[in-house]
């Protein structure tokens, strides 16, 4: 169950609260938390740009352990256009104080800085951002990221490209690597992953045709880790083309992907998967 009021200050000023009650039962025992949270949004004209930001307070506390969370977010966002560029800036900074048995804080800090300009019939864009968090200070838990991208296109096409590089400590979930900050339990330090490691891609896609369009992508990724006195060097490449095309009331559509990814740490070779499909279409109007 979950309720939410807001009130416009002025016309650039919002103040909202939410509050919020879960419960959930499990193999027949019963879980509840409650939930409270408190933000205030104001947006604006400034230097001849649009700004807005978001700042937000949540506190959470659950029935049966007794564990509170208190998280801080906020958030600041700015674009202009001058002339033919077209300029963009974002950051935010959160942070999340959590007490079971020994408390400890979370804290972090992302930002993002995008140009993009029109030249002649192509526009072009690019990109850069990354984000720093840390498990208490001095503790050596955290993560760090960096992020480039890069853009063209026009009418009929465009290209893209891109690369990023992180590093941190993890814990291995199901869905592979999760950055700390660590979840309730705190875990024994051998359960702490340390990665590192970088990735590129690209991909193209072109419509010469009214109703035919292409597109192919590729990327690369390269990092290792160590758990323990367990280390590996990993590689993984990902290529995918897929195409497209309508004629009549039909689509027909055809892709390829090829998937390779290797761990040194394993005996076995890497594993190269490759797949093809093609396929027909058609909607019915039957009203």
């Amino acid at each position: 169950m979950s309720g939410i009021a807001s009130y416009n200050l002025t016309q650039q000023l919002i103040v909202s609260g939410t509050i919020e009650r879960r419960q959930q039962s499990y193999f027949g025992k019963t879980y509840g938390s409650n939930g409270m949270t408190g933000s205030v949004s104001y947006w604006n004209h400034v230097l001849g740009g649009s700004m807005s930001s978001v700042l937000s307070v949540t506190r959470t506390t659950v029935d049966s352990s007794g564990l509170s969370r208190i998280g801080l977010l906020s958030s600041l966002t700015y674009s202009r256009r001058m002339g033919n560029w077209e300029l963009s800036g974002a950051g935010n900074y959160y942070q999340n104080t959590q007490t079971l048995l020994v408390g400890y804080t979370t804290s972090g800090f992302g930002y993002n800085a995008g140009i993009g300009r029109k030249l002649g019939f192509l526009h072009w864009n690019g990109s850069a951002g990354g984000s720093r968090s840390i498990l208490n200070i001095n503790s050596g838990f955290g993560t760090h990221t960096q992020n480039y991208t890069t853009g063209l296109s026009a009418r009929w096409f465009g290209v893209s490209g891109s690369y990023s590089k992180s590093d941190g400590s993890a814990l291995l979930g199901g869905t592979g690597l999760v950055p700390t900050p660590i979840p309730n339990p705190i875990p024994q330090p051998l359960d702490i992953v340390l990665y590192g490691g970088h990735s590129y891609g690209g991909g193209v896609g072109v419509n010469p045709l009214k109703r035919f369009t292409a597109s192919a992508s590729f990327s690369r990724a390269f990092s290792d880790t160590l758990n323990g006195t367990l280390g590996s060097h990993n590689n993984t490449e990902n290529a995918v083309v897929r195409l497209q095309y309508q004629f009549r009331q039909m689509w027909f559509t055809a892709g390829y992907s090829k998937f390779v990814q290797g761990f040194s740490a394993s005996t076995t070779p890497p594993a190269d998967i490759n797949s093809y499909y093609f396929g027909v279409q058609r909607w019915f109007n039957f009203f």
